[in-house]
């Protein structure tokens, strides 16, 4: 599956769940992760969607690392059943 597929599908998934998949701006922050979910009770993930070869970038890793000092939840999604995964975790 593309990661713009992949991407759809777990917007899709999200909102079914009750929560929102919210798209960051790529431009305003460079690096940052693709999207934040938010589910219900405040619960959030910061999230980077990659194909099943894809790599983090040095600037996504930066991030990764930052969010994860910070006390933020950050996950790589390379597959649609660890969006499900995750979305179990936070139901």
């Amino acid at each position: 599956m593309s990661e713009s597929a992949l991407e759809r599908r777990c917007v899709k998934a999200a909102k079914g769940a009750g929560g929102e998949l919210i798209k960051l701006l790529p431009w305003a922050v460079r690096g940052l992760p693709d999207r934040l979910l938010i589910m219900p009770g405040g619960l959030h993930t910061w999230i980077e969607f990659k194909a099943p070869e894809g790599v983090l970038t040095p600037l996504q890793r930066y991030w990764y690392t930052r969010l994860e000092n910070l006390g933020c939840d950050y996950q790589v999604i390379r597959e649609f059943s660890e969006f499900e995964r995750l979305l179990s975790k936070n139901a």
